[in-house]
């Protein structure tokens, strides 16, 4: 446990909103998922460069076509013992309605700003 001081000529309201924004960024990175921060007039996008990866690593290999993805996500079973859960993952995606998702956006990963 860890114990922050304040600065003293920082009003304590500014203290606690970076705080905040500290323990926002820092939830973000360990969940790897973007989280926009508001400081002041700025703003600021922290992104997990890990996740950025991870995608575009996934178009690629979606690209190949099913084949190369069974094989993937058999070895995957295999190596850690997930089969059953890979199955049942796979089942419950293919259920899906592909113009629903489509239409909610949910076919591409979201723009990123360059």
């Amino acid at each position: 446990m860890s114990l922050q001081r304040e600065a003293p000529d920082r009003p304590r309201s500014e203290a606690s909103r970076k705080s905040s924004q500290r323990a926002a960024a820092t939830s973000s990175q360990n969940s790897g998922r973007p989280t926009d921060l508001q400081a002041g007039s700025e703003h600021v996008a922290i992104v997990d460069l890990g996740d950025v990866r991870l995608q575009r690593d996934v178009e690629k290999v979606h690209r190949l076509g099913p084949r190369p993805l069974y094989e993937m996500m058999i070895e995957l079973g295999h190596d850690r013992l997930l089969r059953v859960e890979i199955e049942r993952l796979v089942a419950r995606y293919a259920a899906l309605d592909p113009a629903v998702v489509e239409a909610l956006g949910g076919d591409r990963f979201p723009e990123r700003g360059r």
